[in-house]
């Protein structure tokens, strides 16, 4: 649980969130995921900065395994950075977001997302990200890569990539459902892409948007 804003005043942030070498070290990783329950309780994180341009599962959450509910929180003016499976809250997720929000840049190379690099068997609902993305492939607003499900969730800001970009998702895959809403997006593409709600579906999935403006 959190039980206030994490800032720049905060005793020891410096050290813990916003070391200028390669920043916090994600919580959770392969072999030993977070699978718990952590409730920001509508507190903020400021300027989290995470610095690992050769390493996976990179965000706040590294690797939330089956059974993580991660609620509540926002992330403010983040800067992420890694290689794949990166985003901002989650890197890759097998868990529950809820009403969880972020902005700031996030960049990576393959599977990068505003709220979740790779959304694995998790669940995201009510949930929104304001970010400016870089990657290579499989690019989204709010998530890198899907798997699973998406619900009343929306993105805005502005993404770069070479393939397989959307505003809200990057690559839809399975059974994978998504409700959501794409507001505003920039999208600046090197290769050709969808610049729309889903940037490319696997014929399983199904995209359910309440609405959808470019």
């Amino acid at each position: 649980i959190l039980t206030t804003d994490l800032e720049e005043s905060t005793t020891g942030y410096e050290e813990y969130v916003a070391d200028p070498e390669t920043g916090f070290e994600p919580i959770g990783k392969t072999h030993t995921e977070f699978t718990g329950t952590f409730d920001g309780q509508g507190n903020e994180i400021r300027d989290l900065v995470i610095d690992k341009p050769d390493s996976e599962l990179v965000g706040l959450f590294g690797l939330a395994g089956d059974g993580a509910v991660i609620e509540n929180i926002t992330l403010v003016n983040v800067e992420i950075t890694g290689d794949y499976d990166v985003g901002a809250l989650i890197g890759g997720s097998n868990g529950t977001i809820n009403t969880s929000a972020v902005t700031g840049t996030v960049s990576g190379r393959r599977n990068v997302g505003g709220i979740v690099g790779r959304n694995r068997k998790a669940i995201i609902r009510d949930s929104a990200a304001g970010v400016t993305i870089t990657g290579e492939s499989n690019v989204g607003g709010l998530v890198g890569k899907n798997d699973n499900k998406i619900r009343n969730s929306w993105a805005t800001g502005e993404v770069t990539v070479e393939s397989s970009v959307g505003g809200l998702v990057g690559l839809n895959l399975g059974v994978a459902v998504i409700e959501g809403l794409l507001t505003g997006f920039i999208i600046n593409f090197l290769t050709s892409v969808r610049p729309d709600l889903i940037g490319m579906v696997d014929r399983d999935s199904t995209e359910e948007p309440a609405g959808v403006t470019g």
